[in-house]
């Protein structure tokens, strides 16, 4: 096998996809003794253990991983930085590439797919502040802080538009009289960093230039 191994850092638990040539062989989020919160300790927030029995599921081994592809956020702080470290540790030690991919633009992806319009998603952070980026076919715009300080500005350049992540029923208040939609979508299809691999790979690194976890210091420098 040449494997793909997609890392989902920025949900509340840790998401492991195993892959080939754009199809799925193993998700996590599939199982529910996997994603159950009463589930086994280690495999719900430990990624080492959730990559052994998505191997062993597929029967395969770990020198069969070719390719890593991490959502480096932004998310829960803690869980992106480790699942980030994970994935930067595992590229190093296999001497293989690893691909970083935000979540904001997998979350955008997936809405712009299924709805081809524009979308604003928000994602929470402490005190009321908010990452919210625009994805427009790519990722046309993103900001950190009070959403109502600036996302007037971010959407102007756009007419209808859907909403996706957190604070979606907000962003809607926010602009009274529009059409806008609602998609639905709160957090990352893990399922999209193996189905959508092509997209990301030209963005394959090495050591010692390896991905680092999305925060809102990185937003200037990402944007």
């Amino acid at each position: 096998m040449s494997l793909t191994l997609g890392i989902s850092t920025s949900s509340s638990q840790f998401r492991i996809v195993l892959g080939e040539k754009g199809k799925v062989l193993f998700n996590s989020g599939d199982n529910p003794s996997l994603n159950a919160p009463d589930g086994p300790v280690e495999l719900i927030k430990d990624i080492s253990p959730l990559l052994t029995n998505g191997l062993e599921s597929i029967g395969a081994g770990i020198k069969e991983i070719k390719k890593i592809i991490v959502d480096i956020g932004p998310g829960g702080t803690s869980s992106v930085r480790t699942g980030v470290a994970f994935a930067n540790g595992l590229s190093y030690s296999l001497a293989i590439p690893v691909c970083p991919v935000s979540s904001m633009e997998l979350i955008g992806i997936e809405c712009w797919e299924k709805f081809g319009l524009p979308v604003v998603i928000a994602v929470k952070s402490v005190r009321g502040n908010a990452y919210v980026g625009l994805y427009n076919g790519r990722m046309a715009g993103l900001k950190y802080g009070l959403p109502e300080q600036f996302i007037h500005e971010m959407v102007a350049p756009v007419g209808e538009f859907v909403v996706a992540g957190a604070f979606r029923n907000k962003v809607i208040e926010l602009f009274p009289g529009r059409e806008i939609r609602d998609s639905g979508i709160q957090s990352v299809n893990a399922r999209l960093l193996v189905e959508r691999e092509g997209l990301f790979e030209k963005r394959a690194t090495f050591y010692p230039n390896l991905p680092v976890p999305l925060t809102e210091q990185m937003i200037p420098a990402f944007d």
